[in-house]
């Protein structure tokens, strides 16, 4: 079962072996060019300058995401977070929050989200909610239990759970 162990990693050797090779090969037949003088202006007599290249924007058309309005909530071990999904601006309004037999506030910034700093050594349900034009957004979820040394996390969430070829994938990520 020694050989089950080994090629893996003698394919990494040759591999990389490849790749070494592969990069100083175009890196040796590469043209260099020196650049002792600035090249001198060329006469171009009363001609008119070349127009300027249209600049054509990365993204062509953008367009706001078409998601109804909704209370997203995403804990994690320093605390929960979230933001309120949809086209209308909710900047200022109270998110009112239940972790336990403790009812917390947050306030939604400029750009929709909240964040509330709270640790448990225990997971605890959480519930939120906020009053958004004569109706109440609320959403659902468990803290997880306080980390014991230091982490990082990174959230990626997409608007939908599936994509087809061609599809535009849209996301936000904090």
């Amino acid at each position: 079962m020694r050989w089950a162990t080994s090629l893996p990693r003698g394919l990494a050797v040759v591999t990389a072996g490849l790749f070494s090779v592969s990069l100083v090969a175009a890196l040796v037949g590469a043209p260099f060019e020196k650049a002792d003088k600035p090249p001198a202006p060329q006469d171009t007599g009363n001609a008119r300058p070349a127009p300027a290249k249209e600049v054509v924007p990365l993204f062509a058309k953008t367009e706001p995401a078409a998601n109804p309005t909704e209370l997203v909530l995403m804990p994690d071990e320093t605390g929960l977070r979230g933001w309120v999904a949809g086209d209308k601006s909710h900047a200022g309004a109270k998110v009112t929050i239940k972790a336990g037999n403790k009812d917390h506030v947050a306030t939604v910034s400029d750009d929709n989200t909240f964040a509330l700093p709270l640790t448990s050594a225990k997971p605890q349900p959480i519930t939120a909610a906020l009053a958004v034009g004569g109706k109440t957004l609320s959403a659902r979820t468990t803290l997880p239990a306080r980390a014991e040394g230091v982490r990082h996390a990174a959230f990626v969430v997409t608007d939908r759970s599936a994509y087809r070829p061609g599809h535009t994938l849209k996301f936000v990520a904090y």
